[in-house]
């Protein structure tokens, strides 16, 4: 886990050799790029060095790395091989400090290219020109009951698949903000102890963002 993408990517070789084996083996499996030949070579040193090299290792943390919403950049295993099993691999990500969106993909997008961003959908046999037209038709606005339901729909796919990131953190720390509204201290808590424990896992008890999660979970 970096503060920052550029950090993060600095740092990935120095972080790749303090990981434990299996650790190692697991990054030295995800998607190091187009037109990475380490794959095809056959087993034995020249293999082993190349797939270890520093330059691959930065360019795996570039290509796999999430930012997790403000709370910084890391490398996500189960995350990485879901979204590397479409091409090409894209990921959004909302920076609430400055209201931006920010489109991640592994290559350019041609003109008219339809990429996915979410497995999520009412029907998933749509054709393309049925999934454009949703899209352009799309409403913009959505009454809070809806918006209720679809982040409960959210979190429950993501405990279901065994998620444990920094996402589903985020989406408890909502849902319990929702609890605060109708006055559900009860509710309130329980979301944000879930939220914090996965906090802990991801970050660590030392992190800026698990410590004021900690405080607002005990006050």
């Amino acid at each position: 886990m970096s503060d920052s993408r550029a950090e993060a990517i600095a740092e990935a070789y120095g972080t790749f050799q303090r990981m434990q084996d299996d650790n190692q083996n697991a990054v030295l499996r995800m998607f190091a790029g187009l037109n990475d030949v380490t794959p095809l070579l056959p087993q034995g040193h020249i293999r082993q060095s190349r797939a270890r090299s520093e330059e691959r290792i930065k360019t795996i943390s570039a290509l796999n790395g999430i930012e997790g919403q403000g709370n910084g950049y890391f490398l996500s295993f189960s995350t990485a091989f879901i979204n590397h099993s479409c091409r090409p691999n894209s990921f959004v990500y909302f920076n609430p400090d400055t209201q931006s969106v920010t489109l991640h993909t592994l290559r350019a997008i041609d003109k008219d290219e339809e990429i996915t961003i979410s497995y999520m959908q009412e029907d998933p046999y749509h054709t393309r020109s049925e999934r454009q037209q949703l899209l352009a038709n799309a409403p913009t606005e959505e009454n809070h009951y809806e918006a209720m339901s679809h982040l409960r729909q959210l979190v429950e796919t993501m405990e279901d698949e065994q998620l444990e990131s920094l996402e589903l953190s985020l989406c408890y720390v909502e849902q319990a903000r929702i609890f605060a509204l109708v006055g559900d201290e009860r509710g309130w808590r329980g979301k944000m102890r879930k939220a914090l424990q996965l906090r802990l896992l991801c970050l660590g008890a030392d992190h800026p963002s698990s410590v004021d999660l900690a405080l607002q979970v005990h006050q």
